[in-house]
């Protein structure tokens, strides 16, 4: 069970792609969050996306630097 935090995280990154963001950053996140008005810090960000890597709910492009969301919520290409 994912922690209150990862979920924010999660949920967020849900929405981006869900709006059409194929990978997305922490940077992204945290704007986000911000403008949701729950801000969180990049390096708390950060650590919620290796949390969710270990999950296997995301990937980290390491040519990029970009985060990937895997599984049932992953955008589709094409």
């Amino acid at each position: 069970m994912l922690q209150k935090r990862t979920r924010l995280v999660l949920e967020t990154v849900d929405r981006l792609v869900a709006e059409g963001a194929a990978r997305v950053r922490p940077g992204e996140v945290a704007s986000e969050l911000r403008e949701a008005g729950q801000p969180l810090g990049i390096w708390e960000i950060r650590y919620e996306f290796s949390t969710l890597e270990e999950n296997g709910l995301l990937r980290n492009d390491a040519d990029s630097g970009a985060w990937e969301r895997t599984g049932d919520r992953a955008r589709k290409a094409g």
